[in-house]
């Protein structure tokens, strides 16, 4: 590893129950094998805790593939640690020299993450367009309606039609 010093960062990636056969009562180690399958992975370097699961995950059978992922317990969430510009190219090796060197086991021994707040990029869209409609309550007619065609409010899709055919149409066959 090289003397350099990089900034930690855990990215909220989703929570547990996400995950096709995880519901808000499976047990860590079907938590554990559901994220396994889902991102098709293999465990090199695991650390328990209470709290939690740290984990080193590569691409079986490619050398220096490895992300480490944390399975936070207390808030059934996923995270990825990043070190600074690393991306996705760790070994076991580095894994245990970065586990000492950044104090990554305080990531699963403490109830409570440095980001406590997981982003919700699902609701974001919901947010927006219910921020548009407050600020828009007494707006004139056609500034919604700009705002619709410039895109800013997703609509849904209009509803199917029906379509009947003239009487002198219909033929029996």
């Amino acid at each position: 590893m090289s003397t350099d010093k990089f900034d930690v960062c855990l990215d909220f990636r989703f929570h547990a129950h996400e995950l096709p056969g995880v519901g808000h009562h499976s047990q860590r180690w079907q938590i554990l094998a559901a994220f396994l399958k889902t991102s098709e992975g293999r465990v090199e370097r695991l650390m328990e805790h209470r709290n939690g699961i740290l984990m080193l995950v590569s691409v079986p059978f490619q050398p220096n593939t490895g992300a480490v992922y944390l399975y936070h317990e207390p808030t059934h969430s996923f995270y990825w640690v990043q070190f600074g510009n690393r991306q996705d190219d760790l070994s076991g090796r580095e894994f245990d020299e970065f586990l000492g060197a950044y104090q990554l086991e305080r990531y699963i021994s403490e109830n409570t993450l440095p980001c406590s707040k997981p982003r919700s990029h699902r609701n974001r869209a919901r947010r927006n367009r219910a921020r548009f409609i407050r600020r828009s309550k007494g707006a004139s007619t056609a500034a919604v309606s700009a705002a619709l065609l410039a895109g800013h409010i997703p609509t849904a899709p209009p509803p199917p039609t029906k379509v009947i055919p003239a009487a002198g149409q219909i033929s029996l066959q």
